[in-house]
Parts: C-alpha cells; sequence; structure tokens
C-alpha cells in the first residue's frame, strides 16, 4: 500500500510540473475538441458533443459496475458480467450469443467520431494493488477541416484477486470521418480488433467463506477448474456513408428536411471463441462427446451486413441482407438474411419530433423476424426539458447457441419459438428538477434460459409471458459544496426463477467539492455506496461461457462502501480509491453470481491526463 502511495505522489509531482509548463503555452482546451456519432448520418446538421471535463464518476472505472453492483459478475476486472437491469432491445437479425464479455470490447454504435482544432489525446491509468491493472489511450486529429482520423486503444492486464482470474485484454479501435466541402458526401470508417484472454476457476470450492471468512488470501483459495481458457477474438469493419442528391444547405430548419438521400451500410465481422481445458471432462462433466482426455472447443462465426437505401422529407426505406457463416468444432452452417427496413425521423416543430422504426426479416435463419418502435421526442429551453415516449413490439429468433450447439460436454438441437417482446417506455429530464427518469413497461413471451448443474446444463424454454417493470432515476443534489449524486433502480418482475434480478439496486454519491490554489486545483472527496436487496443469483457454466438459472439460494441484501478522492489540476485527473471499505463490517464477503466472490478491500489508484496540441 505505501509503493501504490508513493507512486500516486511521484506521478502527480510529473503531472503538475508537467501541466503548469505545457498551459503556460498552450493556446488549445477542451473547448477545441468536440465529438459525435454515426447514427447521425442521415440528418441534415451533425449534433456535436463537449469532451466531458468535469470530476463526476471518475472513481466508476469497472466497465461492468458502472450503473453500481446490480451486474452479476464474476469478480475481477475483464471477467464475464451480465446486466441484471433488463433494457428493451428493438434489434433484429442473427445473434450468435456470445455477451459474457460485452461489456469489456470495443464496438461501432459507440464508437466517437471527433473535429479538433488540435491533435487530441487522453491517457488513462488504473493500478490497483497490482491486481488490476488497465491503460487506455485516445488519439484524433483532423487532417484536414473535414477529415479526421484516430484511434482507440485499451489494455487490461489484471491478475485479480482469486486463483486463475488472469485477463489479457487488448482492444484497438480506428475511426475516421469525412464531409465534402459541399456537405453532399459524408462518411463513416471503423476497425476494431478486440483480443480477450481469460482464466476460467468455475468459482471456489468454499462458498462459506462469504458467511465465515477465510483462514487464507483469496488468491490460496481453492478453485473447481484448475487448468481452463477462453479466448475470444473478434475483428470488425465498419463503413457508412451517405450522398445527398440535391444542394440545399444543412440546417435544423423544418423546410430543408425535404432533401432527398441515398445511403449504404457495410459491416463484417469474424469472431473466434475458443474454451480449452487440459483436465479430463470425465472428471467433471456427465457427456464427453469428442475428447474425453482433454476439452478444445472451437467456435467461429462471420457476418456480412449490407443495407442500401433512400430517404425523402424525414422517411428512409431501405434494403437489408445478412450473410451468416457459423462453425461449430466440425459442424457448420450458412445462410443468407435479407429484410426491408422502414424509419420516419420527421420534427412537426421545432420542439417535437415523430420517430418510427419498422424493421422485417423474410428469408433465412431469421425468416420472420420483426421489430416496430415508434415514438415522440419533446424538447423545450434549449435542453431544459426533455422527454421521449414510445412503444416497441418485436419477434426474434432464439440466439443461435440455444437451437444449435456442438461441443465436447453439451450438444443440442433444439427448434425454439420466436421470443416476443410488448413495450412502453418513456425518459423523461427537467433541468433543475428532475436529471432523469426512465420507465420501461415489458411483456416478454419464450423466453430463453440456461438452465441446469455444474455437470450438466441445457437451454429452456419458457412458454408464458413474463411482465417486467422497470424504473431507473437519476439525481443530483446539492447543498453548497456538499453533493449527493443518486441513481435508484426499481424492478418488477413476475417470474424471478428465470429474470433475475434484485427488486431494489441503486448508486449513491456524497461528496464534497471544492477549488483550492488560486481554483487551479478542483477536488472531490467522499464515498459511494452501491446496493442490492436479496435475490436469487445466477451461476455461470465456463463451457458455455452462459450464465445459467440453476436451482441456487438467495443472497442477502448488501452495501458496498467505497471511499475516494478526485482532483483535476488543468487537463489532468487523479484518483485515490478504496474499494470495498466496508468489507468485514456487515460479513465477511459477497458475491453477485453463485461461487464467485466479489474482490476484496481494494486500494486504487488513477490519472487521466488530457493533451491538445
Amino acid at each position: 500500500m505505501r509503493k501504490q502511495i508513493c507512486l500516486l505522489f511521484w506521478l502527480f509531482a510529473i503531472a503538475f510540473s508537467n501541466i503548469i509548463k505545457a498551459d503556460s503555452t498552450s493556446v488549445y482546451t477542451a473547448a477545441s475538441v468536440r465529438f459525435f456519432y454515426a447514427n447521425g448520418l442521415l440528418d441534415d446538421s451533425t449534433r456535436f458533443f463537449a469532451l466531458d471535463t468535469q470530476l463526476l464518476n471518475f472513481q466508476r472505472f469497472n466497465l461492468s459496475l458502472q450503473n453500481g453492483i446490480s451486474t452479476s459478475t464474476l469478480g475481477g476486472l475483464g471477467l464475464a458480467s451480465k446486466s441484471l437491469l433488463i433494457k428493451s432491445d428493438s434489434t433484429i437479425g442473427f445473434d450468435y450469443g456470445f455477451h459474457v464479455l460485452d461489456h469489456n470490447l470495443y464496438h461501432t454504435q459507440e464508437t466517437r467520431f471527433y473535429d479538433t482544432r488540435s491533435p487530441y489525446t487522453s491517457l488513462t491509468f488504473i493500478n490497483g494493488r497490482l491486481k488490476q491493472q488497465s491503460f487506455e489511450a485516445t488519439f484524433s486529429e483532423n487532417v484536414t477541416p473535414r477529415f479526421n482520423i484516430g484511434f482507440d486503444f485499451r489494455r487490461n492486464g489484471s491478475i485479480n484477486y482469486y486463483q486463475r482470474q488472469k485477463v489479457n485484454h487488448t482492444n484497438f479501435r480506428f475511426f475516421g470521418s469525412f464531409l465534402s466541402k459541399n456537405n453532399r458526401y459524408r462518411n463513416f470508417t471503423t476497425f476494431i480488433i478486440n483480443k480477450m484472454d481469460a482464466e476460467e476457476n468455475g468459482g471456489i470450492s468454499n462458498i462459506s467463506i462469504l458467511e465465515n471468512g477465510s483462514l487464507v488470501d483469496p488468491e490460496f483459495e481453492k478453485v473447481k477448474l484448475i487448468s481452463a481458457d477462453i479466448l475470444y477474438r473478434n475483428t470488425v469493419f465498419s463503413f457508412k456513408h451517405r450522398y445527398k442528391l440535391d444542394n440545399k444547405p444543412d440546417s435544423d430548419s423544418i423546410s430543408n428536411k425535404k432533401s432527398f438521400k441515398v445511403f449504404q451500410y457495410l459491416t463484417y465481422s469474424e469472431n473466434k471463441i475458443e474454451y480449452t481445458d487440459t483436465e479430463s471432462p470425465e472428471i467433471r462433466y456427465q457427456d464427453v462427446f469428442l475428447n474425453s482426455s482433454a476439452t478444445n472447443d472451437k467456435n467461429f462465426y462471420s457476418m456480412l451486413d449490407h443495407e442500401v437505401g433512400v430517404q425523402f422529407v424525414g422517411f428512409s426505406i431501405s434494403g437489408f441482407q445478412q450473410g451468416v457463416f457459423v462453425k461449430q468444432n466440425t459442424q457448420t452452417t450458412n445462410f443468407i438474411n435479407t429484410g426491408l427496413r422502414g424509419q420516419i425521423n420527421f420534427p412537426v416543430s421545432r420542439f417535437l419530433k415523430v420517430k418510427a422504426d419498422a424493421f422485417q426479416i423474410y428469408t433465412g435463419y431469421n425468416s420472420a423476424d420483426y421489430s416496430l418502435r415508434g415514438g415522440v421526442e419533446l424538447t423545450k429551453n434549449n435542453g431544459d426539458l426533455e422527454a421521449e415516449f414510445g412503444f416497441l413490439s418485436s419477434s426474434k429468433s432464439p440466439a443461435f447457441i440455444y437451437n444449435q450447439f456442438n461441443a465436447n460436454t453439451s450438444r443440442w438441437n433444439n427448434d425454439f419459438e420466436n421470443v416476443t417482446t410488448q413495450s412502453f417506455f418513456g425518459i423523461f429530464s427537467f433541468k433543475g428538477l428532475l436529471d432523469k427518469i426512465e420507465l420501461n413497461v415489458s411483456s416478454i413471451g419464450n423466453v430463453l434460459y440456461f438452465d441446469g448443474v455444474d455437470s450438466v446444463v441445457a437451454p429452456e424454454q419458457f412458454s408464458r409471458s413474463i411482465e417486467v417493470v422497470g424504473i431507473t432515476l437519476k439525481k443530483a443534489i446539492r447543498f453548497s459544496k456538499f453533493v449527493i449524486q443518486n441513481q435508484i433502480n426499481y424492478q418488477k418482475i413476475t417470474n424471478l426463477s428465470i429474470l433475475r434480478s434484485p427488486e431494489l439496486s441503486g448508486i449513491h454519491s456524497f461528496y464534497f467539492t471544492n477549488k483550492v490554489f488560486n481554483k487551479v486545483l478542483e477536488f472531490n472527496v467522499g464515498f459511494d455506496v452501491s446496493y442490492f436487496t436479496a435475490y436469487q443469483p445466477y451461476s455461470y457454466h465456463a463451457p458455455i461461457s452462459q450464465f445459467i438459472a440453476s436451482k441456487v439460494d438467495n443472497i442477502e441484501s448488501y452495501a458496498q462502501l467505497d471511499l475516494f478522492l478526485v482532483a483535476k489540476l488543468k487537463r489532468a485527473k487523479f484518483m485515490l480509491k478504496f474499494d470495498h471499505f466496508n468489507q468485514g463490517w456487515i460479513k465477511p464477503g459477497y458475491s453477485t453470481t453463485t461461487g464467485y466472490p466479489m474482490p476484496p478491500r481494494t486500494l486504487v489508484i488513477g490519472i487521466n491526463w488530457r493533451f491538445f496540441d
């Protein structure tokens, strides 16, 4: 711990001297950088976002715990996780069903495209008692005023706290955007490589340590799997562009929504999943299909998505084609999905916009899939009041892994019914009164899930509907220099044995904020409280990389207390944090997934440093 504190002050001293020196000559600041997203490709005007220069939530570095501990996780940084907050999803098309590492991946839809007046660089380093280590970098530069390129890089080399929890993740994303001088042509290019390697330990053997404590340090606790590993490789290339056939200027006005555009989206992705275990599967599993001495399951799937369409007067129509190839060990499958999509994005006035999205797939594995989403958006007083209300109706083919799987210890060939969703949603924010409230009321039919025990697992389908009511409330309360930042999640689910989630969860930040040294140094000092009420957790089955709705005992309500000090000096942010500071106050530990304890009390340091020239 002393070494980490010394390291923090050493970094602080170096940063302080360099920042003061750099800022004395630099003419560029965060105001010279702005970014936007590719989902605005067809808009007549670009919606720009400013860089976040605040200290808010800098201490929440764990990607899978951004909403607190309302997540089923294997406990360590970079390990498998599953959100317990159920959200309506209108996405249809092929889905293999591997999502446990999604929190740790770069995705095309979240890519930021920049517009900079000078080269922009951001560097972030996180270290938790040498057990959790990650580094992240972003660089972007305008080659010309209308052509920008850049990259994101992230490296996670954490060994975590219990045996065989080491991860070796590398993420790289190249991005570029171009806008012609006459504003008629625009394109977005993204290239992503995600390389994820993680050890699998199957959970600890003695789960009673969470109630009774342990006589040994976490790294000496016995685990169930001693030689298992998961490897995931994901490569994505995406190119989106549009051409405006008329010469009307870009504007937010309704009259200029009559512009006529043609557009094309092209995305190719390759995914490789390998699960290996040198231990004989006959020791642990009921069935063995391929190799009785060891397991070496190889899964591969690739997709080529192509969409071409036109837009006029806020209405667009497009044709969609998706080619898919799947290989599970020696078994291969390929098919082509084709469909039609129509969208409406029409402003009725400067304050009210009507939106709708209808998508139907006609041929292929996902034939008869459809999604219909509609609603209205209201914005008044330059964003002081924002509201969105709408509905979703969808029917989705089962993720491929539920219908077909061919591995060493698991094998099935099913023909499950489509999963249906009927949902109503609302999002409302009112500056000064309410930061955000989200409401989602859903009826989900033919829910798919995995059930079983450690030795044998299989997919199941629940034939009746499950109703879900979800409310998320976000509100910040300020008293002079004291701030309380709140997020409360409430979910009422009619079948908690299948869709598992605490009824109430949340995360609250209580801190004191101030500026000192002639207001050059800004800091927040306080604590986070994350909590959930009692619920029945998921288990995890490593050979198929899925969370399992097996019969296990409920976990009791728990609250985690984290102390933090975050500071900002010019262009640098610093963090000193005690994760799980209250470990042992109520009980020795807790888990959100059966057999996988959350990390013990840990000192974490971090620094983020930005350059604008």
